[in-house]
């Protein structure tokens, strides 16, 4: 399954939580259930494009060291 095919958040985890909240606080406080969810969903959508670009800046750097290797006879 592709990166963006999935849940941008770990169902299992959340659906564990939720069987533990007792207070509201326990939902949407720190550490809550909801801040658990946001914080997964925004450090995947933060390295997303980290990822995509960095392996971008790789693939470049190999073109550059293969090209600069090369000596022409």
């Amino acid at each position: 399954m592709e990166q963006h095919d999935r849940p941008a958040f770990d169902v299992t985890k959340v659906e564990a939580k939720l069987k533990n909240v007792k207070t509201l606080s326990d939902l949407t406080g720190h550490c809550g259930v909801i801040q658990e969810m946001i914080k997964s969903t925004v450090e995947r959508i933060i390295s997303f494009p980290i990822r995509e670009g960095l392996e971008a800046l790789v693939t470049l750097w190999r073109m550059i060291s293969v090209s600069a290797a090369y000596v022409p006879e």
